[in-house]
């Protein structure tokens, strides 16, 4: 995680655990449990050496995409001036959006 660079790292893992406390991250959960448990003879012995080494492909690969997700710390709010409409759909004047920094965003981890 700290690949994210240190004024990234508070806003990297508050999406990361979000993301796999969502009903959708606990079939992820799932899979990385047991993952684990298939790389290591019991869960103690995971939490001893889970921050000496890097077993887990699957764990690594989470926190890798964690490091690519655009985030809202990355991100800079606007307020619409006026009225917007795109495609059918108007932005109400006053509106806050999101806009994320290209330069930060979809950057895979080395």
């Amino acid at each position: 995680m700290l690949q994210g660079g240190a004024e990234t790292i508070a806003g990297t893992l508050a999406a990361g655990i979000g993301s796999l406390s969502l009903p959708e991250g606990q079939s992820i959960q799932d899979i990385a449990y047991n993952a684990i448990l298939e790389a290591y003879s019991d869960p103690d012995e995971a939490w001893e050496k889970c921050l000496t080494e890097e077993k887990v492909p699957y764990i690594e690969a989470i926190y890798r995409e964690c490091l690519v997700c655009p985030m809202i710390s990355r991100s800079k709010t606007r307020i619409s001036a006026n009225s917007v409409s795109y495609r059918g759909f108007t932005l109400s004047r006053r509106s806050t959006t999101l806009t994320k920094q290209s330069e930060t965003s979809n950057m895979k981890a080395l």
